[in-house]
């Protein structure tokens, strides 16, 4: 036990069920393809990890020290959730369009997700919507080739978060206070195949050099205890969490 911070052991825990539907729509040729889905998953029994209050506990070795307060948690079972969400995957080959620009291709990826527990609880798993727009180019022979994506993230809205900590931080609403603002990322990937057995690639991302910060770093961020902490007031020290800035990857792949 631990005055911050103890989880309780949940032995009557019930097995998560989800239940997942999708309907799809997909269309494709020599010009391309384009596949629009949308999809909903309900959850019984969803698990989660459930603030359930003080409680004081007494010292079983020391009967005269006073008893501490405890900040209790326990792992539960959510009665419903729903996820429900879109998306688009779009590939259009130019060079079918205009005969000079063959090997020349031009894609659209796109994906917007909902997330609700029972009580109208946001899910906190949940990624901000993103889009994903490129312009790449194939050898005939596929010997070389580069791609140009440019990816938006919007921001994390508060009203889609929620901070579990809430009470026990005396907050006046459960939102989280850390999030991620939308970015935008610009990333070039080059590869060549110099033999049927040999592929080298090379990336270059983040090409100008923005600086950022996740939703997945973000809601890693603690207000207490001794790991993923900043200045809560301040936000002294956020900047530890923010993605790399410009980077680079380089591969090479043998098959025999």
């Amino acid at each position: 036990k631990h005055p911050d911070f103890t989880i309780l052991p949940n032995t009557d825990l019930k097995p998560e069920i989800a239940h997942n539907k999708e309907l799809a729509l997909t269309l494709h040729g020599k010009l391309g393809h384009v596949t629009t889905s949308v999809f909903q998953s309900d959850y019984d029994d969803f698990l989660n990890l459930d603030y359930l209050g003080q409680k004081a506990f007494k010292n079983p070795y020391e009967s005269n020290i006073p008893t501490l307060q405890h900040q209790l948690y326990q792992n539960v079972n959510v009665d419903k959730a729903k996820i429900t969400g879109v998306e688009i995957d779009a590939k259009l080959n130019v060079g079918e369009v205009f005969l000079s620009l063959q090997g020349v291709n031009a894609s659209y990826k796109f994906t917007d997700q909902k997330g609700r527990m029972a009580g109208d609880i946001p899910i906190n798993a949940i990624q901000p919507r993103t889009s994903v727009i490129g312009i790449g180019y194939d050898h005939a022979n596929e010997k070389f080739g580069a791609n140009l994506y440019l990816t938006h993230v919007d921001a994390k809205k508060a009203e889609d978060t929620y901070n579990m900590f809430y009470r026990e931080e005396g907050a006046d609403n459960s939102q989280v206070k850390w999030r991620s603002d939308a970015y935008r990322l610009w990333d070039l990937t080059a590869y060549y195949r110099p033999t049927d057995h040999v592929t080298l690639q090379a990336g270059v991302y983040n090409l100008f050099d923005k600086k950022y910060l996740t939703w997945d770093s973000a809601r890693s961020i603690r207000s207490f205890g001794t790991s993923n902490m900043i200045n809560q007031t301040t936000g002294q020290g956020i900047h530890r969490f923010y993605a790399p800035e410009r980077n680079f990857k380089l591969s090479a792949e043998f098959k025999f």
